[in-house]
């Protein structure tokens, strides 16, 4: 009987896998808006019950050699776009028109560009690991999806690339964690791969907000210091207010600047005060106006915004309560 039961729940697993959409390929003499390269074979979404295609995501390639690499791209950018909607939600747009044509070039130096609706990734014939894969893609999706914050003199004039790459490997080496996402959804990459490549890139910024080596005043910079606080006060936001607080925070920019995004981010926790936040690392962490308490001290009253250091560790953490005064 168990061994029956077994075997039905397998068959309705694969039943649900080869349900749910693939990639599908499709001849296509197509041309790139930009350059005007061609490209002869298209991958899009295909629902395997209906049979209908999603054209939310496009991926044009240029030969049979890369049509794998290109149903892989594909495949990995309908997780990462999934991620941003579920982390960002009401906030999160694809691009300007919702749609987006991801166009993976033979020509060109390595690395990628965004031109309207048209992601473009160059010299794919390179080698690259399956991590440098996610970071490239997760970069250029970042330019796409997320608020274009510039006007930085290095190493780039736009931050959101940075920032998304931040953020998607942050939720990918979260998902792959808890087993949600697999490696063959992301080029193969292990989430050994994406835990080393946030630890390598991102967790040093993290810790000089978390320690106050970063500074509201750095966030003024235009320099490559500038971008890296600003790289490490999304990680910020990320880690320690969570998901609504940064979507909130981005949906309130009035200007696509990183002291914006500062006083969007004081406004967002002012208005949509958390609960309690749980803080397992030492950090400071911004108050607005409240009733608070940390841990088992007595309720406080502030009678004005302030950053406050929070001693915490793994094994002893602390919960912030918060209220309105």
């Amino acid at each position: 009987m168990k061994r029956c039961i077994a075997i039905v729940t397998c068959f309705l697993v694969h039943s649900l896998l080869m349900a749910s959409p693939q990639p599908s390929v499709r001849n296509s003499q197509a041309s790139d808006p930009t350059y005007r390269w061609n490209f002869s074979y298209v991958v899009r979404m295909r629902d395997t019950e209906t049979g209908q295609f999603d054209n939310t995501i496009q991926v044009h390639t240029q030969s049979t050699a890369s049509v794998e690499l290109a149903q892989q791209t594909l495949t990995a950018a309908s997780g990462m776009v999934q991620l941003l909607k579920d982390h960002l939600g009401r906030m999160f747009r694809i691009s300007e028109s919702g749609s987006l044509h991801i166009w993976l070039c033979e020509n060109g130096e390595s690395g990628g560009q965004l031109s309207k609706d048209n992601l473009y990734i160059f010299s794919i014939g390179k080698e690259r690991t399956a991590a440098q894969r996610c970071r490239e893609l997760s970069h250029e999706l970042g330019h796409s999806a997320l608020p274009g914050i510039s006007g930085y003199t290095e190493p780039e004039p736009w931050a959101n690339g940075y920032l998304g790459e931040q953020m998607l490997l942050r939720w990918l080496d979260q998902t792959m964690k808890d087993g949600t996402a697999k490696p063959e959804q992301y080029f193969g990459a292990a989430p050994k791969e994406i835990t080393e490549m946030v630890t390598s890139r991102y967790e040093n910024l993290l810790a000089a907000w978390r320690n106050g080596q970063f500074t509201e005043t750095d966030l003024n910079r235009r320099d490559s210091v500038g971008m890296k606080a600003l790289i490490g006060f999304v990680a910020y936001i990320q880690t320690t207010y969570g998901d609504d607080i940064l979507s909130e925070s981005f949906r309130r920019l009035m200007a696509p600047t990183s002291l914006e995004l500062l006083s969007a981010f004081k406004r967002s926790v002012n208005d949509s005060l958390p609960s309690k936040l749980m803080i397992s690392q030492p950090t400071r962490i911004y108050l607005p106006v409240c009733r608070v308490r940390m841990g088992i001290t007595p309720e406080q009253i502030l009678k004005k915004p302030e950053w406050r250091k929070v001693n915490a560790a793994p094994s002893a953490p602390v919960e912030v309560s918060l209220r309105q005064k």
